[in-house]
């Protein structure tokens, strides 16, 4: 059996400590994390055969926040991706082989929303499937006597 190689938990984190100050009053934090995973195997086949495997994931989220002295808003960004691959390899070619893509997105911020998800198999698209909506009614968070609290600040 051939060695047996994998990356586990490559991850990095990002946040702004004690956020960022734009003006009098505003506020914006935000954070970020990437991971990288990776796991590989091969197994030997018989007569000069071998099989070998692989499964990739990446993916980042990154989350903002602004806060303001009458408010907040926050957006959120998720993507994750994932591959899967297998080959018969017999000597140096490669006899068949088989690869699989998954991407998972998602946006949302105030009252919006977005996802799309994607999956294909062997360069062929098996689904593709897009969400989202929209909510006028709370794309702010500033209460119902914002109008108020803005004119007396």
């Amino acid at each position: 059996m051939l060695p047996r190689w994998s990356l586990q938990g490559g991850s990095c984190s990002q946040g702004a400590q004690g956020g960022e100050f734009q003006s009098v009053g505003v506020r914006k934090d935000t954070y970020k994390k990437f991971s990288l995973y990776l796991d590989t195997d091969e197994m030997d086949q018989g007569d000069d055969t071998y099989l070998s495997v692989s499964n990739v994931t990446l993916g980042f989220d990154v989350d903002k926040y602004t806060s303001l002295a009458f408010g907040f808003s926050k957006s959120s960004l998720k993507n994750v991706q994932d591959a899967q691959g297998t080959m018969v390899i017999k000597g140096n070619l490669v006899v068949r082989g088989l690869g699989e893509t998954q991407q998972d997105y998602s946006y949302t911020s105030d009252g919006y929303f977005y996802s799309r998800k994607v999956g294909s198999s062997n360069y062929t698209i098996l689904y593709d499937k897009i969400r989202h909506s929209c909510n006028k009614k709370s794309h702010s968070h500033l209460g119902p006597h914002s109008i108020k609290k803005l004119f007396i600040l």
